[in-house]
């Protein structure tokens, strides 16, 4: 294949175009950028806002009946893999014979739709029932 000659000043021009195009895209990039930092900021502040009733709401059917105690076992957690941010859903519970176990807990595989309300509350008290029901539809 024989290579077709290309002038100085045409490769001037294509660079200078890119350099124009790269300006114009310049203030959509920096836009979009402002609205993943405000949609970060928002999703870490309902996840904090979860977390706080969530471990309070725990603490208190603990104290109140520590016999009888079923506790919450699913929150939301932000993740980052490859620069790109994840909303999971994990869970949170004691693994067999009663041992402690991840740290970090088990993460919740949403479904070809997404995280369903019945999927996260399988297996929930009440009290976080309604706290995933009122929270998941704000982070979807």
């Amino acid at each position: 294949m024989q290579e077709i000659p290309v002038s100085e000043a045409s490769r001037i021009e294509v660079s200078e175009q890119r350099t124009v195009v790269e300006q114009m895209m310049d203030p959509v990039v920096e836009a979009l950028e402002e609205q993943i930092q405000y949609i970060l900021k928002e999703a870490t502040r309902l996840m904090d806002e979860y977390w706080l009733i969530w471990r309070s709401t725990n603490s208190k059917y603990r104290s109140i009946d520590p016999d009888n105690y079923v506790g919450g076992e699913v929150a939301p957690r932000l993740t980052q893999k490859s620069g790109k941010y994840y909303l999971v859903w994990t869970h949170y519970r004691p693994r067999r014979f009663g041992k402690v176990g991840q740290t970090w807990g088990t993460h919740i595989a949403p479904t070809t739709r997404g995280y369903t309300i019945e999927q996260l509350t399988k297996n929930s008290p009440d009290w976080e029932r309604d706290l995933i029901a009122s929270t998941e539809p704000k982070l979807a």
